[in-house]
């Protein structure tokens, strides 16, 4: 349709015919609106719709650029406790997925290419929608069901519309861009935050924030923000772009990298800086331009970033040492910290991170003996929280959520999924050939080592709220590699 209206209008160049259309829609608009205010609905609606039929893109850098936001979400609230949270992110989803559908609708041509992680993903979620018939709890597993539904569309759209090189980088500039939005939410929430949850009905709350869109917590409390894995993917998909550079173009790059390991820092999520400590330093031994020097660059990022964490976050280091089970007194933390270290070390709100997931999945192991049969089929999904009292959202443990969901089953489907992304991450390494695309697509190897490998073991899991965060990670690298692939093949037949 809309190649249609260019050919008949003898637009040559789709600037003109845009530029053209908005004029024209614009005094359209405001004659209308002489008339009648009401004239308002239909002005925003109507090129909603059209930029909906023409681009799934802008759609989909909306959803990138608003998947951070944890708090401005729909919440519910279950009797046992457990809670379930719709971020705002998922309106601008479903957006894309009604511009992609309209779009394939008009132009039969439009197709989406096949990754290699379809086939154990489709599986999975075959198989995780199966458990709803055995849930302790049909209600909180449907919400489960819904969030799981919503990253499975995500990995789905992704993977269609970020399909060429152009599109690819265009996607990490989002990203990017979101996370930079995130450093400074980060640092304004640190001084600033106001909360306003509206009650909709009995245990349902609409929750809105005015500028934090992170948790303000003193170091020591537990729940750290979720979108700290979404920084450490970033980190691992931006720093190699500044590895192809020197001097001025370099330092602002590591100078930007460094601000994404101090919002780590403000946040105090130790898993993050570990995942993210260790892929930068795997990152630059894999990287050309670093491997040459590569015990220089390692120790130049990795002093750099401690040096950020004593000097600007120097608290962050008590939560490193609650997190093995330290409990005396606090050296770093401001002594406005509501909480001593003895208390929030023994208590479910925590804390000792590593004895804290330990109680949290014992609750599952209980389960298992107390139930053999489930250590075939598993609990359910969302059944392992529902059956926990240690934890009210997520498992904290993406290969444990594959065991306590659909057990021994759920650990032979993880294996499938891990062999197709091990196959994944070996043919893009095979075809890096120095290009900003080979760079991207590297940075997306390294972010499933850092964000699923590291730090998805002690959080996350497959269908929780913060569980979207690992599917963007599998998405940007199926993605990588159908953009890597296709370039390859488009060189060997010319």
């Amino acid at each position: 349709m809309y190649e249609f209206i260019k050919i008949r209008l003898r637009f040559s160049d789709e600037k003109t015919f845009l530029e053209t259309f908005l004029l024209l829609y614009a005094f359209v608009s405001a004659v209308f609106f002489l008339f009648t205010p009401y004239a308002l609905i239909p002005v925003i609606l109507i090129p909603v719709l059209f930029l909906t039929i023409l681009k799934p893109e802008i759609f989909l850098a909306l959803t990138f650029l608003t998947v951070y936001i944890q708090h401005t979400a729909l919440k519910f609230m279950f009797a046992a406790g457990d809670i379930m949270e719709y971020p705002v992110y998922l309106i601008f989803l479903f957006l894309t997925l009604i511009s992609w559908v309209l779009k394939k609708a008009i132009n039969k041509e439009t197709k989406r290419q096949t990754t290699p992680l379809d086939a154990p993903l489709l599986i999975i979620f075959l198989v995780e929608t199966l458990t709803l018939l055995w849930t302790p709890n049909l209600e909180l597993g449907l919400h489960f069901f819904a969030m799981f539904t919503c990253n499975a569309i995500t990995f789905y759209l992704i993977t269609a519309i970020v399909n060429d090189e152009k599109s690819l980088r265009n996607a990490v500039i989002t990203i990017a861009v979101s996370t930079f939005i995130i450093i400074i939410s980060v640092v304004v929430s640190k001084y600033y935050a106001k909360r306003i949850d509206m009650t909709l009905a009995k245990g349902i709350t609409l929750g809105f924030f005015g500028i934090e869109q992170v948790d303000k917590r003193p170091m020591g409390l537990a729940g750290g923000p979720p979108s700290s894995e979404l920084i450490v993917m970033v980190i691992m998909v931006f720093a190699p772009i500044g590895f192809r550079y020197k001097g001025f173009k370099h330092n602002l790059f590591f100078i930007a990298t460094l601000s994404a390991f101090y919002a780590i820092g403000i946040m105090a999520v130790r898993s993050a800086l570990a995942s993210a400590v260790i892929g930068i330093t795997l990152l630059i031994y894999l990287h050309p331009n670093t491997r040459k020097k590569f015990i220089f660059n390692a120790l130049k990022y990795i002093v750099s970033i401690g040096l950020v964490v004593v000097f600007l976050t120097p608290g962050f280091i008590d939560r490193i040492l609650m997190g093995f089970g330290y409990t005396e007194k606090l050296w770093f933390t401001p002594t406005k910290t509501p909480a001593s270290t003895e208390f929030l070390s023994s208590s479910t709100q925590g804390v000792a991170g590593v004895n804290t997931r330990w109680l949290i999945w014992k609750s599952g192991f209980k389960h298992f003996m107390e139930n053999p049969y489930t250590v075939l089929i598993g609990i359910g999904m969302s059944g392992f929280v529902y059956i926990s009292k240690y934890t009210a959202t997520e498992t904290h443990g993406l290969v444990l959520s594959f065991l306590f969901d659909m057990g021994l089953a759920g650990i032979v489907l993880f294996l499938y999924l891990l062999w197709k992304i091990v196959y994944s991450m070996k043919e893009i390494y095979k075809r890096m050939d120095g290009s900003l695309t080979a760079d991207i697509a590297l940075g997306s190897v390294v972010s499933v080592i850092a964000v699923l490998g590291i730090n998805e073991t002690v959080w996350g899991d497959l269908t929780s709220v913060s569980s979207r965060y690992s599917w963007f990670v599998l998405s940007f690298l199926a993605a990588s590699y159908n953009v890597l692939k296709n370039k390859h093949v488009a060189q060997t037949v010319n």
